[in-house]
């Protein structure tokens, strides 16, 4: 038991080191492949990084709702929009502040407010079907398709040639399936260990599961907030709960329709709006996300832990999952 023990943390702390090496290079590349595109980095974020670091979410829809579990890739979504948008952004903005620029400022905006009305249209009609996933599907595609028509100007030393973005292309997309494969290893260790130390299966899946599955999106941006990338560290934090609402959500729905257990869904939901509020609130004075508030928002996860937690054991009795 000890040893097993011994071995799981050992995979972990080598998975989670290994995680931090890998986001480098999808970093480094990515800003490579916005140059060569002459797209912004915050619109790198808001497609490319944020819906490859949505690969685990994307394949847990896939996996769980064709075993006829797709309640749990709704809990699993929204559980992660919450950690990207409170744990990441605020480990991030404690690291350091995170400036917003004005350009960037109105496309956050209206992403933060597009992710504000799915879940109330979630709660309202308290299922997900098959049109319902088409509709959400529809909505990722003309998003990919309004971020990346804008273009910006180069400064001088800034133009990237075709070999040079082919070769950032293919350390990008290494980079990117190193993430995920040490992610998941990260993920798969830190549920044996909650296993063998009794930690209720409920907390599990309110929490590591929604974080394990947001581990690239933590690793890339700190290594972005390192380099001071903030529109690429906020564009991926804030373009990953778009797309876990759009397409991965879609997905879910077009697979197998759910009926939404609103004693658990609508208080994350509820939390996920909230969040949103306050990230539009600290964003819009001074376009920066202090230290201050990102301990805000890490106080906001920690709180949502606490109840999220509190309602699922004590309805746990009554979900299929």
């Amino acid at each position: 038991m000890a040893s097993d023990l011994i071995v799981q943390a050992a995979i972990l702390l080598i998975s989670l080191a290994a995680l931090a090496k890998a986001s480098q290079y999808v970093i480094e590349n990515a800003v490579i492949l916005a140059r060569f595109f002459r797209i912004s980095e915050a619109t790198v974020g808001f497609v490319l990084i944020s819906v490859s670091t949505s690969l685990p979410e994307l394949s847990v829809a896939v996996i769980s709702s064709s075993a006829g579990e797709g309640a749990l890739s709704v809990g699993n979504v929204i559980g992660s929009n919450i950690a990207d948008l409170t744990l990441i952004i605020g480990i991030c903005a404690f690291i350091r502040p995170i400036l917003v620029k004005k350009r960037d400022m109105m496309e956050i905006m209206k992403i933060l407010l597009i992710t504000s009305i799915i879940p109330l249209i979630l709660i309202y009609t308290g299922n997900l079907d098959k049109f319902g996933g088409l509709l959400l599907l529809a909505i990722f595609v003309a998003y990919v398709f309004y971020v990346s028509r804008k273009k910006i100007d180069l400064e001088k030393g800034d133009n990237i040639r075709r070999p040079q973005a082919l070769r950032a292309f293919l350390l990008f997309c290494g980079g990117i399936l190193a993430v995920l494969l040490t992610s998941s290893f990260a993920v798969n260790s830190a549920v044996a260990i909650s296993d063998m130390t009794g930690i209720a299966k409920t907390f599990i899946g309110a929490t590591i599961i929604a974080l394990g599955t947001s581990l690239p999106e933590l690793a890339v941006d700190i290594q972005a907030m390192r380099r001071r990338r903030y529109s690429l560290a906020l564009g991926d934090a804030i373009g990953s709960a778009m797309t876990n609402l759009t397409l991965v959500l879609g997905v879910t729905g077009l697979f197998n329709p759910q009926i939404i257990y609103m004693s658990i869904f609508l208080t994350i939901m509820l939390f996920l709006l909230i969040t949103n509020l306050v990230l539009m609130y600290f964003m819009s004075t001074n376009n920066r996300i202090t230290k201050k508030e990102g301990a805000m928002l890490l106080a906001l996860y920690a709180i949502f832990l606490l109840v999220t937690s509190g309602v699922q054991i004590s309805v746990s009795h009554l979900l299929p999952f």
